[in-house]
Parts: structure tokens; sequence; C-alpha cells
């Protein structure tokens, strides 16, 4: 066997490798996408502002206001808007 044909049957393992970790981790990163599909439809907390319903807005002197929160209209609640 010649050089270069070791180096294409290494390339070759090398390839195959790399897809089975692939395929392997893909299974492994949807199981926590999903599960993070599940804790979002879960949460009820606006997410501007953590849930709060208040939300530091920069003044003019360079200070931060804590104001209502846009989103929410001070509720803290996603999708609540008074």
């Amino acid at each position: 066997m010649q050089l270069k044909d070791k180096i294409k049957a290494l390339e070759k393992d090398r390839d195959r490798e790399i897809d089975t970790i692939k395929v392997r981790y893909a299974k492994e990163i949807e199981k926590h996408r999903d599960a993070l599909e599940v804790l979002e439809k879960m949460n009820e907390a606006c997410l501007d502002c953590g849930g709060t319903g208040r939300k530091g807005q920069l003044d003019a002197a360079g200070g931060t206001e804590v104001a209502p929160c846009q989103s929410c209209r001070g509720t803290g609640k996603r999708g609540e808007v008074v």
C-alpha cells in the first residue's frame, strides 16, 4: 500500500468518526432543546424584565431609572398587556 492510499484510508476513517460524533451529539443536543421548549412553555415570566414588572433604563444624567416594564406593563407576566 502506498503512502497516498494510507492517507486516503486514514482520512476516510477520520471522516467516519467525525460523522459518528456529529450524530451522537446532535441527539444529545436535541434532548436539551426539547427540555428547553417545555420549560419555555411553562415559564410565565415576562422575557424583558424577568418577571419583576420593573426595568431599569438610563436617564439623561447617566443614572438608572427604574420604571414599569414596557412589554408587560408592570405585571411581570408574559403576554399580559393591560
